[in-house]
């Protein structure tokens, strides 16, 4: 892992945390947050660009398809993230923080830590891997299936929630229809998936697979971690204290697993 800092870590770092602490000047000057998940959006794709061509992978087949599911993944939630905030006007998560010069600091750094973490299997084949003139194998195939078997679940889940919000009708309702009547969280299973789907595609091409998979781990246990408990625990508390007095909902969260089907 030294080896890998001393190469590259330092330059996509600096491009990443450069980015969230020029903005948190501007987030903190206007007490908005409007930005913040674009922004993060925005880095995942120039930390993953500054590395494919700091190490002259570009005209690598599997370095254009991680890439582009790098590329695919940004834009999208980057894009439905901004809508989203344009609509409602502002986001929940930064009330308080947003008026906390301090607090709104760890937040955008730790929004710089979740980019260098999610990369982390991208990057390191990037930095390590010979890829050049390299036919993708049977790993790359299962882990580019399972990222957009992921990417699918997740960008039909956000899709099926907003439509859902969107409708007046369903201003105090909670949705329970579509992927939402089989998961509390579909889009974070979504989420899981396509991250532990770029670690496989990654760690297999790399010179010593077995402790790129040790060393390059580290990213998608982190978001796991991130969305399966953290972040589902704030929302889960949310949802209680607006729906915890109606029984539908109380019966709709003992029949519904939290994220995989009748198991979890």
């Amino acid at each position: 892992m030294s080896e890998y800092i001393a190469r590259g870590i330092a330059t996509v770092a600096a491009i990443d945390f450069g980015a969230q602490w020029t903005f948190f000047t501007v987030s903190a000057a206007f007490k908005t947050e409007k930005f913040y998940d674009l922004i993060g959006s925005l880095t995942h794709l120039s930390v993953a660009a500054a590395s494919l061509l700091l190490n002259k992978q570009q005209s690598s087949l599997i370095a254009q398809v991680q890439y582009g599911c790098v590329s695919l993944w940004a834009l999208r939630l980057g894009s439905f993230l901004f809508y989203r905030i344009v609509r409602d006007g502002s986001d929940r998560r930064f009330d308080k923080i947003k008026q906390k010069p301090s607090s709104l600091f760890i937040a955008w750094n730790v929004q710089g830590l979740w980019v260098m973490m999610c990369q982390l299997p991208t990057l390191y084949m990037f930095e390590y891997a010979r890829l050049a003139g390299r036919a993708p194998g049977p790993l790359q195939y299962f882990g580019w299936g399972l990222f957009a078997a992921g990417f699918a679940l997740e960008a039909i889940a956000d899709h099926q929630k907003l439509m859902f919000k969107q409708n007046p009708k369903n201003d105090d309702e909670f949705i329970n229809s579509g992927l939402w009547k089989y998961s509390r969280h579909p889009n974070y299973v979504g989420e899981v998936m396509l991250w532990w789907g770029l670690y496989a595609s990654s760690v297999s091409v790399c010179p010593n697979p077995a402790r790129a998979a040790a060393v390059t781990a580290a990213g998608p246990l982190f978001v796991s971690y991130l969305l399966l408990s953290f972040s589902q625990k704030m929302l889960e508390k949310s949802a209680d204290r607006k729906y915890g007095n109606n029984p539908e909902y109380q019966e709709y969260k003992k029949r519904v697993a939290k994220f995989i089907p009748f198991i979890w």
